[in-house]
């Protein structure tokens, strides 16, 4: 039974990236039942296919601290971090390096960490095969310092080096294989929906799609959740993805109609005041689901953010609950957007 304790801002954890067997479906993944997926992540490095599991070579990216056996010891290392600038840590390094896609999880408790640095062979000893050392990285919510397991010395010998898929944004180890959701039916198109979209009334509404097909909840990379356009009938700023490889913007999937197409159309403001593109997004936040969909973006953004109206705000907080994004998510992004004065 998953006993995932509630997290709030305040609460010590550790944030730790996977990329293998602990990923969610991988083999190893329940010594992760008490621990919180927090979303994506992407490291610097090269990737090895040993066979039954992958090999991480990091980048010679700037090095925080080096880990311990004790989470309290390694919490407290976590947090002199927190006020660093990572930009210039986070720069493309010199040489053949690609973006390692990975999963990035909220760790609560001693008893998991141990259970993650016995599989990992970390034993906070010289002759370790795996090390497990806090750098910068490239999360949903922003760059972040992050906790990963690394081979010490690299498995150039042992393995073969991956390559980036196309599309993905990097190179990841597939924990079910290459599995894209089938496309959407004749008549159909895929839709992102990432703020007033998301609850089940709004979507549902006889001026929107009453007949979408929910296809579950997905993640945008490269892009950042904003308030880029002042709309008079939701009494301030409204929500846009705008691009950014730093980040990536959590929603939800649907098929909709032709018919329903353009009365959403009509309710976004296409082509006036939001665009479709259509962009490549990963279903439940796995690179091999991906699949098209079609965005709408603000066509003319504002350079400043612009403070929502709360109704609006929390109608965003409604549907990103009710779709069940990931908690770290909905805590750094979209309860962080600015908020009109009431």
């Amino acid at each position: 039974m998953n006993t995932i304790m509630s997290s709030t801002a305040d609460t010590p954890c550790l944030r730790v990236f996977v990329y293998g067997t602990l990923k969610r479906g991988g083999a190893n993944h329940s010594l992760l039942n008490d621990a919180e997926f927090a979303g994506t992540g992407a490291a610097w490095g090269r990737l090895y296919d040993l066979g039954s599991f992958p090999a991480l070579e990091l980048s010679p990216i700037v090095k925080y601290a080096d880990g311990s056996p004790d989470f309290a010891v390694d919490v407290a290392r976590q947090v002199k971090t927190n006020t660093i600038p990572l930009g210039e840590a986070l720069a493309n390094p010199a040489g053949t390096w690609n973006r390692i896609l990975g999963e990035v999880f909220l760790v609560f408790d001693q008893e998991t960490l141990t259970r993650l640095d016995w599989l990992e062979g970390f034993h906070n000893r010289h002759d370790d095969l795996y090390t497990r050392t806090l750098v910068p990285m490239f999360t949903d919510t922003g760059p972040k310092p992050v906790w990963v397991y690394h081979m010490r010395e690299p498995p150039k010998r042992h393995g073969k080096c991956m390559a980036p898929y196309p599309d993905a944004g990097g190179v990841f180890w597939p924990v079910l294989g290459i599995n894209p959701i089938p496309p959407p039916e004749t008549g159909h198109h895929r839709v992102f929906g990432y703020g007033s979209l998301l609850p089940e009334r709004e979507i549902r509404h006889k001026d929107t799609a009453p007949e979408a097909i929910w296809r579950g909840k997905a993640l945008l990379p490269g892009h950042r959740l904003a308030l880029t356009r002042c709309s008079k009938d939701r009494k301030g700023g409204v929500a846009d993805v705008v691009p950014d490889n730093q980040f990536a913007v959590w929603g939800g999937l649907y098929d909709i109609n032709d018919q329903e197409l353009g009365k959403l159309d009509k309710r976004e403001g296409h082509p006036n005041a939001y665009q479709q593109q259509k962009l490549a997004v990963w279903a439940d936040g796995q690179p091999e689901a991906l699949t098209k969909a079609l965005v709408y973006q603000v066509r003319n953004p504002a350079s400043e953010s612009i403070p929502a109206n709360a109704a609006y705000k929390g109608l965003i907080l409604d549907g990103a609950r009710e779709r069940g994004l990931p908690k770290a998510y909905i805590r750094e992004i979209i309860e962080a957007l600015p908020e009109a004065p009431q």
